[in-house]
């Protein structure tokens, strides 16, 4: 019971760098979209805020800067507590015709990896991953951040596609050889779609 302090880091989808200047509008319970704002807050330099004085509850956080797209998370509150690394990412807006895709997750695994195969125009599907960040053979994408120190993101944007079938996939670096593992399971992992319209999959 009682108040709480939430905090957390926004980063650049696109970079993986905290992003400063963003603005934190919380609304009460899960999803809550629209209706009355109950707290404000902005991120620092690096991205970074703080916001005290929330009852305890579950919040629906917007996050919004100019040149993003706006992005919602939930986030908690805990009496008397600092529920830290509520983390998230936000997407760069798009040009018509291009596609990021955006994986986040929580401090374990440490490293989570993407992993897309794409078409080609002379071919054979191309694999993008960490070893191998970027393909321009019809298809035209880049891994542009690969994150090995927990809740990402790693993100892959495409430029140009061509038909044909894309395959995405999440490995867990860390616990991959193990076939009892369920760290992957465990890791809070979200995968985002992004579009010139915005958020189109998750």
């Amino acid at each position: 019971v009682g108040d709480g302090t939430v905090s957390g880091t926004i980063t650049d989808s696109l970079t993986g760098a905290g992003l400063g200047g963003v603005a934190i509008n919380l609304r009460q319970g899960l999803n809550s979209q629209a209706g009355a704002v109950v707290a404000t807050g902005t991120t620092d330099g690096a991205g970074q805020y703080s916001i005290a004085g929330i009852p305890t509850g579950y919040y629906t956080a917007e996050l919004s800067r100019a040149g993003y797209i706006t992005a919602y998370i939930s986030i908690y509150s805990l009496g008397g507590q600092d529920t830290a690394n509520q983390n998230a990412s936000i997407s760069p807006v798009l040009a018509a015709g291009e596609t990021r895709i955006v994986l986040t997750w929580g401090a374990d695994p440490q490293d989570l990896d993407s992993h897309l195969t794409v078409p080609t125009t002379s071919g054979p599907r191309f694999h993008l991953y960490y070893n191998d960040g970027s393909v321009n053979d019809g298809t035209v994408a880049q891994l542009d951040a690969d994150d090995t120190d927990g809740y990402g993101p790693e993100t892959i944007t495409f430029s140009t596609q061509i038909a044909g079938v894309y395959r995405y996939s999440v490995y867990d670096y860390d616990n991959g050889g193990s076939l009892a593992s369920t760290a992957l399971s465990n890791s809070g992992a979200q995968v985002k779609v992004y579009q010139s319209t915005g958020l189109v999959a998750t």
